[in-house]
């Protein structure tokens, strides 16, 4: 097999890997190191430092990851995951744990996804489709955990994903 043909095989997994979502559990089986993570979009820090019962249930204690594999992500490049706000500033993340404690899930949600907007969901960028699928796939998710309520779920997929004018 030729470095050529090989380089095609990989440029196709990427691809196909490229926004998975679902739990943790099942995205992260798709990560490719350098290439691809499974991203959290509440981070694992806001689960874990929230007061929020809705949230807190699923990372029980203080310590590393402990109930990733059980809440929502989905696959993104890495320089992208690298260079969100839920990753790389913890003032932001700061934020998200302050809305959480006050039973605003929804507005740190929306946060997140306008977050995702300058760096994935705009309808010029590339996979922009399965991208936006992802994130109606990890919101399901976000509704059926009793997380976020039926209209939460529609608003934030109707209003903040499908507005790309503010």
């Amino acid at each position: 097999i030729n470095a050529e043909y090989m380089g095609e095989i990989l440029d196709q997994v990427v691809k196909e890997s490229l926004g998975q979502a679902g739990l943790h559990k099942v995205t992260k089986q798709y990560s490719i190191v350098g290439m691809i993570e499974s991203d959290h979009p509440l981070p694992c820090e806001v689960w874990r430092c929230t007061i929020n019962e809705k949230l807190k249930h699923f990372a029980p204690g203080d310590i590393g990851r402990q109930g990733q594999d059980s809440m929502p992500a989905m696959t993104i490049p890495e320089e992208v995951h690298r260079n969100l706000k839920t990753t790389r500033n913890g003032d932001f993340r700061k934020v998200l744990v302050q809305h959480c404690d006050e039973g605003n899930i929804y507005l740190a949600l929306k946060l997140v996804i306008e977050d995702y907007k300058d760096h994935l969901l705009s309808p010029e960028a590339e996979l922009y489709t399965r991208y936006l699928n992802g994130w109606k796939v990890m919101l399901k998710i976000f509704e059926e955990k009793g997380i976020i309520t039926a209209k939460e779920k529609k608003d934030l997929i109707e209003i903040d994903l499908n507005s790309f004018d503010d």
